[in-house]
């Protein structure tokens, strides 16, 4: 999931992405100095709505199928109530090979999947 910040130092709205391991920062889009603070931090504000419901429409379908690769893995910071039972069957995979797990299970796992195969 995207987040989007207002620098006003540099007059430019940030988006920070999570990816289950780390967050990264880019610049998402550099304004005049004649546009007001005002608007462009409301703007930065109303992103993340924008930005969830594409997250909804593309990428959980992805993520409920196996497939977390590309933007899908940002997926993973977008908590489920259930599991995907794809996922927890590729956590299961990561577990038996390593009991003690590996960087993927961060990175290519959704964490309720994780927490449930570890349970197993």
């Amino acid at each position: 999931m995207i987040t989007y910040a207002f620098d006003e130092d540099r007059h430019a709205i940030v988006a920070v992405r999570e990816t289950g391991s780390n967050c990264s920062a880019s610049t998402f889009a550099e304004l005049p100095r004649d546009i007001p603070a005002a608007p462009i931090s409301h703007l930065a504000q109303a992103l993340p709505q924008l930005s969830a419901q594409v997250w909804r429409a593309y990428i959980i379908e992805r993520a409920e199928l196996g497939n977390l690769t590309d933007r899908a893995r940002q997926a993973l910071a977008l908590m489920r109530a259930d599991a995907s039972p794809v996922q927890v069957q590729a956590a299961d995979k990561i577990l038996n090979a390593n009991p003690f797990g590996n960087p993927s299970l961060f990175t290519e796992i959704e964490p309720a999947a994780a927490a449930i195969a570890a349970a197993h």
